[in-house]
């Protein structure tokens, strides 16, 4: 049920025309460091694994007391967070209230993308379907908590310099990199990744050059730290 709120929330203010589009809410508090339109189109790719993890999840060839336990309630928490957000957002924008739906919902993602990966998974269609759509959602929430932090704090008042942009992807690679080295499922790396790139591909045409380098920077940084936790992984 949260996995099909999820998808809902997000979808009906748009079917049904409530409130102002998501889209048009960001770009009248639009910062550098909002990643380029594209990026958003990995929303449909954590809808619809999320949902097939919760088919997966509710099914009876899996370690359910385990899965009950470690994982399922977080997920719903993180699942449902995002359907809070999809509904709120179009109705009263980018706000405070906004960034602490976020906040709620990376905090239970994360809780069940670190758990997922320590589930006792017996086959790679089980880590597939349980922490990679997990990780997945960790990292997604992650770059939103930041970037869209960004936009919060435009529409508060706070001028975006350099300094203050350049300082909330630095707290974000720190925060993120903290995150991979406790070994969560690669897509919590490719999601933020995904944002990064996002980020650049948006100040390339004329754009933010300084935020281009920090962007930069910070995925070097994020490989680095990957490529550590991997090799830990494997000794």
């Amino acid at each position: 049920m949260a996995a099909l709120f999820q998808i809902a929330g997000s979808s009906l203010p748009q079917v049904y025309g409530w409130g102002e589009p998501i889209g048009a809410r960001s770009l009248a508090l639009d910062t550098d460091i909002v990643p380029a339109g594209w990026a958003f189109s990995i929303w449909g790719i954590i809808f619809i694994w999320s949902l097939i993890f919760a088919l997966y999840a509710a099914g009876r060839s899996v370690d359910r007391a385990a899965l009950a336990d470690k994982i399922t309630w977080p997920a719903i928490g993180a699942f449902s967070m995002n359907g809070v957000w999809g509904l709120y957002t179009p109705f009263f924008g980018l706000t405070i209230l906004s960034e602490i739906i976020i906040l709620l919902g990376l905090f239970c993602a994360l809780f069940a993308a670190l758990a997922s990966s320590r589930f006792p998974a017996k086959t790679a269609s089980e880590r597939f379907l349980i922490a990679a759509p997990l990780g997945l959602v960790a990292g997604w929430l992650t770059a939103a908590s930041f970037v869209g932090g960004s936009s919060v704090l435009l529409g508060q008042g706070v001028e975006m310099t350099n300094v203050v942009m350049v300082s909330i992807l630095g707290a974000a690679t720190v925060f993120a990199g903290l995150i991979i080295l406790n070994r969560p499922s690669p897509t919590y790396a490719f999601a933020i990744f995904w944002a990064l790139a996002a980020v650049i591909s948006k100040n390339l045409d004329g754009g933010n050059q300084t935020i281009i380098y920090a962007a930069a920077t910070a995925i070097g940084a994020l490989v680095l730290v990957t490529l550590y936790s991997l090799k830990r992984r494997s000794v």
